[in-house]
């Protein structure tokens, strides 16, 4: 049983939907899952790419719920105003993760990558993450682009 990562992915998997650039948008997020049943002991996240108008980007991951901080309070605590977003929808998501919802308080995402890009339309353009994403298996993060 290999318990490290043996490989490394040099050419992530590119989800290119067919488009009709009739539509825009502010900003993506969702939830990205490290499946318990893959034969790793993690997974790193080190770009992603994207491709339209652009302009001012800036890439958030959420904080991780099951860390605690420094003081040893537990970072998961309800919000009292309820400004959360419910990542249930996930299907598979994790026992652990399964059900709490994704806070929508700034404080409780950390941004990764910021940058202005030109237009492109066609082309994918990569966004390298200033530190990487690293999910555990059962792990469950969400990415706001």
């Amino acid at each position: 049983l290999v318990l490290s990562p043996s490989f490394i992915s040099i050419s992530p998997p590119a989800i290119n939907q067919s488009d009709h650039e009739d539509h825009t948008f502010c900003g993506v997020v969702f939830p990205v899952e490290c499946k318990c049943w893959l034969p790793i002991d993690h997974m790193v996240i080190t770009s992603l790419s994207v491709r339209g108008m652009l302009g001012p980007l800036t890439v958030w991951v959420s904080k991780d719920p099951d860390a605690e901080t420094s003081d040893g309070s537990d970072t998961t605590a309800t919000n009292p105003d309820n400004n959360t977003m419910n990542s249930s929808s996930t299907g598979t998501a994790s026992a652990r993760r399964r059900g709490r919802p994704l806070s929508v308080e700034k404080s409780s995402w950390t941004k990764v990558y910021e940058q202005n890009h030109p237009p492109s339309m066609q082309q994918f353009v990569d966004l390298k993450l200033d530190t990487p994403l690293k999910l555990k298996p059962d792990q469950v993060r969400g990415i706001y682009v």
